[in-house]
């Protein structure tokens, strides 16, 4: 029953215009396009100097691209196959939980935490890995305390579906591992090192096994270095904690008072039951695995990972279930709480389900639907090789892969960029909304001496013409750049 309700419940708030389309849902679903279609995995987006507007996924692993591509292999159309892989996912977890817990109110109760979260259902309402990563993690923690041979083999499995459906999955491949070497197979009788290595191979070879294979020919290679800037990047996981605990409370004393008491209150609880129940413990040797490996991919692999819900969203199943677990042992004011905290995250997720079926999530919203420059890349851009600021949104709501812009105003990359465009006979697409990963396309088209082809309300279409062509690559100079020995400087 609980799985049913979690199904509907996506399934319902997902209908159209959703689901919500993150930008990295451009890469899931061209992936699982490319795969159904060809067996590789490209992406329907590409640099500027790259040859073709696709390329290799990189970026990602491939788990949640080969999800969606099953109902695309059998005529979904892709995003709705991304989004019924969501939806069996939600599916999944309610199901797994709720039939793992001591009893049924107790399933439900956890399943009800889980499904009102904001920082939950947000990761639901889109086409994101996480909701079918959540799906596997449970998996993994009701797995735990089981210990016949199946069930060691099934963790090894679920866990390189972990890895492969987002990288933080070496957490659970790690916590699994910790788990079979330290725990006794029954109580009192603790297992042999035979025993406890067999099971160790079973658990983490076939994710070693999957992981080497995948990265040795499509992960990008990332420069191991120690990144700055961290103190940043706790106080937004800390702003999301307080988000999380805090629901709706917008007052910031109040609300780091009332998250200090309801997480003070939630570790108490879970304190007086730790020693009799083995499940939070393996709640707390995932969380704390998954956070030691978000943490250590920051400070050395990527310094843009941010501590935001999508990236808390699995700690945060972990601790409510913990927490559900506890309840028989907490006190009455516990229980109060815990009650308000579930009303209050109601009410917040129900206005983000009812802003999503309104409008839709991010690059399923009305103003890029109705965009005037995507209608006219639709009408008047056919076969032309387009260049833009936001290339999820030509995949999205124009059905056209494209290159990015250059990221930044450097002469020789825009002589470069140039030449790249002469060569193409290409489109600049840029829309007024400012993207992270380009440069202003008014500057790069300033500095080309590009064509003005059409200016719409949201966005200008630049060409190269004719007598530019010729010359072509070769930027005006910028005040203060280093082709004119200005004290100038250039404030684009």
């Amino acid at each position: 029953m609980a799985g049913a309700a979690a199904f509907a419940l996506v399934a319902f708030a997902t209908q159209p215009p959703g689901p919500g389309l993150d930008p990295d849902a451009a890469s899931y679903v061209g992936a699982a396009i490319s795969f159904a279609r060809t067996g590789a995995y490209r992406i329907p987006t590409s640099g500027w100097a790259a040859l073709d507007t696709t390329e290799t996924l990189a970026h990602f692993p491939p788990g949640f691209p080969t999800a969606i591509a099953a109902p695309i292999a059998l005529g979904v159309p892709p995003i709705q196959s991304g989004r019924l892989v969501v939806a069996i996912s939600a599916f999944i977890t309610a199901t797994v939980v709720g039939l793992t817990l001591d009893t049924a109110a107790l399933g439900l109760l956890a399943v009800a935490a889980m499904f009102l979260t904001p920082a939950i259902i947000d990761e639901h309402l889109n086409v994101l890995s996480e909701p079918l990563f959540i799906a596997i993690l449970v998996s993994v923690w009701a797995l735990l305390p089981r210990t016949d041979l199946f069930s060691r083999l099934a963790l090894g499995l679920l866990g390189a579906a972990a890895i492969m459906v987002r990288y933080v999955g070496a957490g659970v491949v790690g916590a699994t591992a910790l788990w079979v070497i330290a725990q006794p197979r029954e109580a009192g009788q603790p297992a042999s090192w035979r025993t406890r290595f067999r099971d160790l191979i079973l658990a983490t070879l076939p994710a070693a096994v999957l992981f080497k294979l995948w990265t040795s020919r499509h992960a990008e290679i990332r420069r191991i270095a120690e990144y700055g800037h961290f103190y940043a990047t706790l106080r937004a996981g800390g702003s999301t904690l307080g988000d999380w605990l805090a629901p709706g409370v917008t007052a910031p004393a109040l609300r780091w008072v009332v998250a200090i008491v309801i997480a003070v209150l939630a570790a108490q609880a879970i304190a007086r039951a730790w020693r009799t129940r083995p499940r939070i413990v393996g709640a707390a040797l995932l969380i704390v695995c998954l956070v030691g490996v978000t943490v250590v991919s920051r400070l050395f692999a990527d310094p843009n990972i941010p501590f935001d819900e999508r990236i808390l969203a699995p700690v945060f199943v972990l601790a409510e279930v913990a927490t559900v677990i506890a309840l028989p042992w907490a006190p009455r004011i516990t229980k109060v709480l815990l009650g308000a905290w579930l009303i209050a995250s109601a009410v917040i997720s129900a206005g983000d389900i009812r802003a999503a079926l309104d409008d839709g999530n991010d690059f399923a919203g009305s103003d890029w639907r109705d965009s005037p420059t995507v209608a006219w890349v639709r009408d008047s851009a056919p076969g032309r090789t387009l260049y833009t600021n936001w290339p999820v949104v030509l995949y999205f709501q124009a059905g056209r892969s494209s290159h990015g812009l250059p990221p930044v105003l450097e002469p020789l990359m825009l002589h470069r960029f140039g030449d790249r465009l002469a060569r193409t006979q290409g489109l600049v697409v840029g829309f007024n909304v400012k993207s992270p990963d380009a440069a202003p396309p008014d500057s790069i088209a300033e500095r080309l001496r590009l064509r003005q082809v059409a200016r719409l309300s949201d966005g200008t279409i630049w060409a190269l013409d004719s007598a530019a062509s010729r010359g072509a690559g070769r930027p005006r100079a910028a005040a203060g750049s280093p082709e004119t020995g200005s004290a100038g400087r250039d404030k684009s």
